[in-house]
């Protein structure tokens, strides 16, 4: 019985990220958010958002501007 519960809690958190990974993404993509124009085709790429404030582009998971320090 506790094999059972310890598999369905693994695939729980398995599922949770997989779920919250789709949803950023389709967020990211509804607000417009695209990759940079010259990122490789070979790998993960950073999504990249401008800041209201100061118009400086930078990656999409910074919880504030690198710039000038606005908070999202």
């Amino acid at each position: 019985m506790p094999v059972i519960v310890f598999v369905a809690l693994i695939l729980i958190f398995v599922l949770y990220h997989v779920v919250k990974a789709a949803v950023r993404n389709g967020i990211a993509e509804a607000r417009g958010f695209r990759p940079p124009e010259n990122a490789a085709d070979d790998g993960p790429v950073i999504m990249q958002m401008v800041c209201p404030d100061c118009g400086i582009q930078h990656d999409m998971d910074c919880p504030r501007c690198p710039s000038c320090g606005h908070k999202y």
